[in-house]
């Protein structure tokens, strides 16, 4: 079974596990979309490509740019090439989507697998009689010039996409009320813990000195991910944890303007660093994590917990439906009132003075990932997928 696997510089970490796990059931073939600004948003934090409009052999590129150990990830690919756009849409950018059709079709793909939407891959792939296989993180956009692209993105793919593949419960359910999408076309399957973070973390050097104790935030800074929240629980942290540092770091998005860093008592400092996380920075800042938080006001995921756990990190999260999913209450990590700074400081508080109970916490993240979302299990339900289609 043959498959062109295409996706986006976002998703890069998600997609080196993707690739691993399902290369050694099927002939894989991954194609990465990439102009100058999505470009600025691999998390992996490669540096742009130096090739004009194109359709490129991208495997040399990797292994000059990634750990060895993450090229790993990618090695058993039988195919992984670069589908290189200008900025904004330009006369090149037709020569790109020729190619890349053509290309495609070379290939001779039994599916197509698309990790996400792009207005670029849905006009050429409209034009190929292919089945589509798409993977919905996100079903509703908002607002901006940006987002209107990738609505109309999501207006044909979702559509045309034979199967849907959902990581949440609460991904599916909006699919379900806001596309009428029948429940048969869509298949929930977990993604598991993005451990290609340890690529760039075991490069670090040991620090053999006591550390102070870290929480750490990131990922997109938004209103909905409970900064505020984490700002107003700190100096409840600082007063009964002394010498605590708590870190928040990542790129604002949608207008937000996070809140000052508040100063903290006993010693303890807070941190907030705006810009976009690249992975050698994000090891290290997760390494020194004590634990981290996600105080999220709404969510269908999050990738930012599987890689908490891929570095076996304990996880202090907003009770709230999606995060349920991923989080073991008292196993895992702990799950407290949302949108309650007291309820967040003192969860915090109660791991921050247990460094038995998060060593116990840090080995069940291994036997849950294992039992309940392991990357094995993930590619034999994809695998089950692309067989039902081609019966």
């Amino acid at each position: 079974m043959r498959i062109v696997y295409y996706s986006l510089p976002s998703f890069l970490d998600l997609d080196s596990h993707q690739v691993k796990v399902l290369s050694s059931k099927v002939e894989l073939h991954i194609v990465i979309e990439v102009s100058p600004f999505a470009w600025k948003y691999n998390i992996l934090g490669l540096p742009l490509p130096p090739w004009g409009p194109g359709f490129y052999d991208a495997r040399d590129f990797l292994r000059e740019n990634l750990p060895k150990a993450a090229m790993k990830y990618y090695e058993g690919a039988s195919g992984i090439y670069f589908s290189v756009y200008p900025s904004g849409f330009k006369l090149s950018s037709l020569k790109t989507l020729w190619l890349t059709q053509k290309k495609i079709a070379d290939i001779n793909p039994d599916i197509l697998h698309f990790d996400g939407e792009s207005i670029r891959a849905a006009s050429w792939s409209s034009l190929v009689n292919i089945p589509l296989v798409l993977n919905v993180h996100e079903p509703k956009t908002t607002a901006g010039v940006w987002q209107q692209g990738l609505g109309l993105a999501k207006s044909i793919l979702i559509p045309k996409a034979k199967v849907i593949i959902t990581h949440s419960d609460e991904c599916m359910q909006d699919l379900i009320k806001y596309w009428h999408i029948p429940p048969a076309r869509i298949k929930k399957i977990p993604l598991g813990p993005f451990d290609i973070l340890k690529a760039w973390a075991q490069s670090l050097p040991v620090e053999v000195s006591k550390k102070r104790k870290m929480v750490f935030m990131w990922g997109w800074l938004n209103q909905r991910k409970g900064v505020d929240i984490l700002v107003d629980a700190a100096p409840l942290i600082a007063q009964e944890i002394a010498d605590v540092d708590i870190v928040i770091a990542g790129k604002p998005s949608g207008g937000y303007n996070p809140p000052a860093p508040t100063q903290l008592p006993n010693n303890g400092f807070m941190n907030i660093i705006t810009g976009h996380l690249k992975y050698n920075d994000l090891a290290r800042l997760l390494s020194d994590a004590t634990i981290t938080t996600m105080p999220y006001r709404h969510a269908r995921q999050s990738g930012v917990i599987l890689t908490a756990y891929g570095l076996k990190k304990p996880v202090v999260a907003s009770d709230i439906k999606a995060l349920r999913e991923q989080v073991r209450d008292n196993y895992t990590g702990l799950l407290v009132k949302p949108e309650d700074p007291v309820a967040l400081a003192n969860g915090i508080i109660s791991l921050l003075k247990n460094d038995q109970l998060i060593a116990e916490m840090s080995k069940n993240i291994n036997t849950f990932c294992e039992e309940n979302i392991s990357w094995d299990a993930f590619g034999a339900q994809v695998n089950d997928v692309y067989t039902s289609m081609l019966r």
